[in-house]
């Protein structure tokens, strides 16, 4: 996996790291291998907090508190930008932490399938600054990149 930055929505971290889903196993792998750098705010903690206590999870306190630690391990939590205003908004203002994590640790991407999160990764401020994509076109394209193959649209 080439070196870069990413940001993870909530649904993907899950995938990832507390689902151990097989299409991101080189993920994981580039993250453990320091390759590549996962980014975290203490925003986008509280909610994997939060939601690592879903009941539907059945999780139990343990569980939990190892899932916290080992995602927290993965990443390198980046401090908040002081001045957010001039930001463009996401329609669901619960994902706006994840733009500006990307803004904040200068991502490379915000790997997502959120609908409103994708749309707003088009706005052309975000999209000079990240890629935000679904994590297997990420995957796919960083392969690519690494095999030397063109890209294209």
């Amino acid at each position: 996996m080439r070196a870069s930055r990413l940001v993870l929505d909530t649904h993907v971290a899950l995938e990832a790291f507390l689902w151990q889903s097989p299409r991101h196993a080189a993920l994981r792998a580039a993250a453990a291998a320091g390759e590549t750098q996962l980014l975290a705010s203490v925003e986008t903690l509280d909610e994997w907090r939060r939601v690592l206590s879903y009941s539907d999870l059945k999780l139990s306190a343990e569980q939990q508190a190892k899932a916290l630690i080992d995602y927290q391990q993965a990443c390198l939590c980046i401090a908040p930008l002081l001045e957010t205003s001039a930001l463009p908004r996401c329609a669901d203002p619960d994902d706006q932490k994840f733009l500006i994590l990307c803004v904040a640790g200068a991502a490379t991407a915000l790997l997502t399938r959120d609908k409103k999160l994708l749309k707003i990764g088009r706005h052309a401020y975000y999209r000079s600054r990240f890629q935000t994509i679904a994590p297997e076109r990420y995957i796919l394209q960083d392969a690519q990149a690494v095999a030397g193959i063109s890209l294209g649209s």
